[in-house]
Parts: structure tokens; sequence; C-alpha cells
């Protein structure tokens, strides 16, 4: 029996140096790798042996190398109401507080201040907005205020102040402030005693790493009229709408109207409390409606 032997003969000169660049679909290879064309992976892809975790993408850091990471830095959020109602300015703030959880170090942070109540003249303010970034120790616990949305006046009194939300690690936070309550006066026949002024916002021992906005003043009630019979002129109110909160437009409860004449003696109440969180209360003839309260966000 004769044994055949097959000697093949391959050529290693693309593979003899380290340094040479290796082409798939193209005879000029630029890169170590240079593919033209598409490429079917069946496993993982790694970057520096790490293949990432869920939801990661591939993106460049600051120093222009690649890495997995995250599109949002903050995947997580809480949020923190208040639902009740002030009687008296500064009384019914929601209390709260925060925990940072292991391995985080840098959270954002939203705040809206409480609703000013509407009265019978004008609606409340809105609250005012701040949100901030803050570099954190995993394990420290901030106190969290969330202001309640002020109570509506009547025809003596004005409407009461929505209260102020804060977040806080020690004496470094921010507070966004609650608008104030409406004015009281008959729009029959008093001029406006004075719009009630939106929340504004302030921080405590924070770098540049914030914005904040002013909430929206209450609107004022408007005196028109308008033919009701053939020598009958009716007396139209619009009641003024409650302020929306910062960053938040249409927040702010609707206001009432009346219409009073000989014949007709007509009237509708405010729609609701501010209608999202921070909204003041709208203005109607029987003292309007309360402000809706403030929130808190943390986001990490």
């Amino acid at each position: 029996m004769k044994t055949l032997y097959v000697i093949a003969a391959f050529s290693f000169t693309s593979f003899c140096c380290m340094a040479q660049n290796v082409g798939v679909g193209t005879a000029t290879p630029t890169e170590k790798l240079d593919v033209n064309g598409n490429i079917n992976v069946a496993g993982q892809v790694k970057v520096n042996g790490n293949a990432g975790t869920s939801n990661q993408v591939l993106m460049k850091d600051a120093g222009n190398n690649l890495v997995w990471g995250d599109l949002s830095d903050y995947k997580n959020l809480q949020v923190f109401d208040c639902s009740a109602t002030a009687f008296s300015t500064g009384t019914s703030n929601c209390p709260g507080s925060w925990l940072v959880p292991a391995g985080v170090t840098t959270i954002f942070v939203e705040c809206w201040g409480g609703g000013g109540g509407g009265a019978n003249l004008t609606g409340g303010g809105g609250g005012g907005y701040i949100s901030a970034k803050f570099t954190v120790t995993p394990g420290s616990l901030a106190t969290i205020t969330m202001g309640a949305g002020g109570n509506y006046g009547n025809v003596a009194t004005y409407g009461i102040n929505g209260g102020n939300s804060t977040f806080f690690f020690g004496l470094i936070g921010i507070t966004a402030t609650g608008g104030t309550g409406g004015s009281n006066g008959d729009p029959m026949t008093s001029a406006s005693n004075g719009q009630a002024t939106g929340g504004s916002f302030s921080v405590s021992g924070l770098p540049n790493q914030y914005i904040g906005f002013n909430g929206s003043p209450g609107g004022i009630s408007k005196l028109s009229f308008m033919t009701a019979g053939a020598a009958d002129y009716a007396k139209v109110v619009n009641y003024g709408d409650g302020g929306d909160a910062g960053m938040l437009p249409g927040s702010g409860s609707k206001g009432g109207y009346k219409i009073t004449s000989a014949a007709i003696n007509q009237g509708i109440y405010a729609t609701q409390t501010g209608i999202l969180c921070g909204g003041g209360g709208g203005a109607d003839g029987s003292g309007g409606f309360y402000g809706r309260g403030g929130r808190v966000i943390v986001h990490w």
C-alpha cells in the first residue's frame, strides 16, 4: 500500500509583524483590523475586557476613550408631594427626608413652592421653581420640606401664602418659595388691591449648578358690561385665575365669573384647586379656591 502525503503551503507574510494591519474586504487596511462590510457578532462586544451592563451604550468619555455608559446620568427618581392646606402663613408644610443610596455621588433635585390661595379679587400666585445638581456622599441624609398650598380668602381677608419647599444637606441646599395669597375686595366697586406675586427661589452654599424660575402672579378680576334686555345692562366679573408654578404652564386654577343685572344674578365658582403642583388658587365671588401644594423630586 502506498501512503499519500499532502503538504500544504501557507503564506504568513501578512502576519509576520505585530505592527501590521489586517484587512477584511480591503487591500489597504489602515487599522489593526479594518473591515469593509457588515459585522455579525454572536457573542459579547467588549471594551478593554468590559461588556457593559443592561441598557448601557458605547460612548466617548472626557479623555476621548471608548467606554460603556448611560444615556442619562439619573435613572431613578423619588417624588415628595404635600396635600395639606395652610390656614395661616407658614403652617401645614409637609416634612420629609431622603437617604443617599450606596454608590450614588451625584444627584439632581427639583423643587416647587406651594401655590397661594385665591380670594375674591385676585387669584393666588404660583409657586417658584428651582433645580440643582448636588455632589453627595452615600449614606448622608437630606432634609426636605414640601410647601403646603395656601387656603382661600373671602370678602374680608386675603388668601394665604403657599409654603416654601426646600432640600438641604446641613446648610447646603435650595428653596422654592410659595406664591402669595390673592387680595380681597369687591370687583364691582374696587380697584385692584395689588396682584398676588409668584414665588421665587434661592440657594445656600451651592456653586452655579442651579436654575430657577419665578411663579406667575395671580390674575386680576375684570369688570365689564353686557346687554341683558331692552333696558337692562348686566355687570360681568371675570375673576382672576391662579398663577402658574414655575416651569408648569397651565398649573393655576381657573377663576369663576359672575353676571348681575335687574333680571340676572348668576355666579360660577373657581374650577378647583391649583391644577398641578404649586399652582395658585383662582378667585371667585365667595373667596376663591386654595392653592396646590409644593413638590420635591430627587433624581439619581
